[in-house]
């Protein structure tokens, strides 16, 4: 993408969360120059700064080059390639609409996001991934642009059976032991507030929380969403109420038995305060 795709002044980008993720895949690209100066010489590639803290990788005849960027890049760039690894770290998509928005004036642009699961359900991934299974499902046909390819369990898959952590680790006695994954399915067993991380990391499901008190994926496969205020009509009902001024939301929760259902009925609702709006 940055030195044999015609593309001149290409900008390659790696980015990250933070300095220390986005230089992972850019000094893995450094070594490789370095491993094979006879390929740098013949294309003009060169290295700038040390070994020990490299700012670029350059090709001076067509101006272009790849380098790391951090979280907090802004607007301005324009990318012929941008490479987000692990995207599940990053605190919202502002670097990735960022990178993705600067590739206008690009002949054939490149987006390659790299990620495992994570444990923010509410973040940019998670949605990401979402919308990536519905071009997988055939739910959404119109995106010819996508490329779409994730390892892991199904929803109906054993976490704990050692078959999981083999379907999920398509690299597996190669990369990774299998050695390694089966001690870290019997730590997650053994110490269930560590299972979020062996789950994450190893089988590539979504957990709420590094160290999940309950299943929040299982929590969501309970939503109802034709449950209605009039389904408490008459009812016997606890309610729980939150008020927020400034910084949060409102919350109020109504929780009964219903007959009709034959269980526990639970309806959220959260409102923003006007002070809020005013104030943000």
């Amino acid at each position: 993408m940055a030195f044999a795709d015609e593309e001149y002044g290409a900008e390659v980008f790696c980015g990250g969360k933070n300095e220390e993720q986005a230089r992972k895949v850019y000094e893995a690209a450094c070594r490789m120059v370095w491993a094979t100066p006879a390929m740098g010489d013949a294309i003009g590639v060169e290295v700038s700064g040390s070994k020990k803290d490299p700012k670029a990788i350059y090709q001076e005849n067509s101006f272009s080059r790849i380098e790391p960027i951090v979280f907090e890049r802004g607007d301005g760039d324009s990318p012929h390639c941008y490479i987000c690894d692990e995207y599940h770290e990053l605190f919202d998509d502002r670097q990735y609409d960022a990178m993705t928005t600067g590739m206008g004036g690009r002949k054939q642009a490149l987006t390659l996001v790299i990620t495992t699961a994570g444990t923010s359900i509410g973040g940019a991934c998670f949605r990401y991934e979402e919308d990536a299974k519905k071009v997988l499902h055939g739910v959404v046909t119109e995106r010819e642009d996508l490329f779409v390819l994730i390892y892991g369990v199904d929803s109906d898959d054993d976490w704990k059976d050692p078959q999981s952590y083999v379907k999920a680790n398509p690299n597996i006695r190669v990369s990774v032991s299998e050695e390694f994954l089966e001690k870290q399915r019997r730590a997650a067993i053994a110490r269930p507030q560590k299972m979020a991380i062996y789950q994450t990391k190893h089988l590539n499901m979504w957990a709420n929380a590094a160290e999940a008190y309950f299943d929040i994926l299982a929590w969501q496969a309970c939503e109802n969403t034709e449950i209605g205020f009039e389904d408490f009509e008459g009812l016997p009902l606890y309610g729980g109420l939150d008020l927020a001024l400034k910084r949060d939301f409102c919350a109020l929760a109504l929780w009964a038995y219903s007959p009709s259902f034959a269980r526990y009925i639970l309806k959220p609702v959260l409102w923003i305060p006007e002070g809020t709006l005013e104030l943000r």
